[in-house]
């Protein structure tokens, strides 16, 4: 950390010391965040979290939404932010707790994502000269999602987040628990679910990217993941790159 502060990043550990630089008189241009020895969250399966009485995200960390939000926020104060910019942003989450067959983990690093891309969605409405990308190294785990239809809320009742196969399935605290719960849809409809895992490993296939904003329409319906970077480049130095 010294090293970092003698080439003038400020140092923050905790998701308040990050909001807090917001309220700086002069917003820092460098940061470095270091909020964990290793990963912000327990990469283990449920089971092995409640023995040990383990959160899936460690308490004092931002999320990765907090940490967008905070960065995006600095960048526009940056005296050189006119000149473009670029961030690279990753929720790790998803992939390990999948591959720990983690279903709560997994479903919890999603939601994050979700609200991460809310935060640059806001941010391309103020900068529409913005380009979203979004994208995946794996099917980590290959997550299904299984309807368990008729199940009750709350219970294991004739093991309702067992497949027809016998097979136990993710629930909320682990495999063969209880049902996750979906919000009410546009109907009012409530669903249960539970979550089936292919395996552990990294998975190739059912890797989706979707675009937003400038260039949004050059990403084509499918690809290889080497595009990505043709397009990102091209966006950043407005100059296509020879096929």
């Amino acid at each position: 950390m010294q090293l970092a502060q003698s080439l003038g990043y400020t140092v923050v550990y905790t998701a308040d010391q990050l909001k807090n630089l917001l309220n700086a008189p002069t917003p820092p241009t460098k940061v470095l965040g270091v909020f964990a020895p290793v990963h912000t969250f327990n990469d283990r399966p449920e089971e092995v979290l409640a023995g040990q009485s383990l959160p899936l995200y460690r308490q004092t960390a931002p999320t990765i939404a907090e940490m967008l939000d905070v960065t995006q926020k600095l960048m526009e104060r940056h005296p050189n932010f006119n000149n473009g910019s670029i961030t690279i942003v990753e929720e790790e989450g998803t992939d390990n707790f999948g591959n720990n067959n983690n279903a709560a983990g997994t479903l919890e690093g999603l939601r994050r994502t979700d609200a991460a891309i809310g935060v640059a969605l806001d941010f391309i409405e103020r900068h529409p000269n913005t380009l979203m990308l979004t994208a995946a190294d794996s099917d980590a785990g290959g997550l299904q999602v299984i309807d368990r239809t008729g199940a009750t809320v709350g219970t294991v009742n004739n093991n309702p987040t067992t497949s027809n196969r016998n097979v136990p399935l993710d629930g909320q605290t682990g495999a063969n628990t209880a049902p996750f719960v979906a919000a009410p849809d546009a109907d009012g409809d409530v669903f249960r679910f539970g979550v089936g895992w292919s395996g552990t490993p990294d998975f190739s296939g059912s890797i989706v990217s979707k675009a937003h904003g400038l260039n949004a329409d050059k990403l084509p319906a499918t690809l290889d993941n080497t595009k990505i970077y043709e397009l990102m480049y091209e966006t950043l130095f407005d100059v296509e790159l020879p096929c």
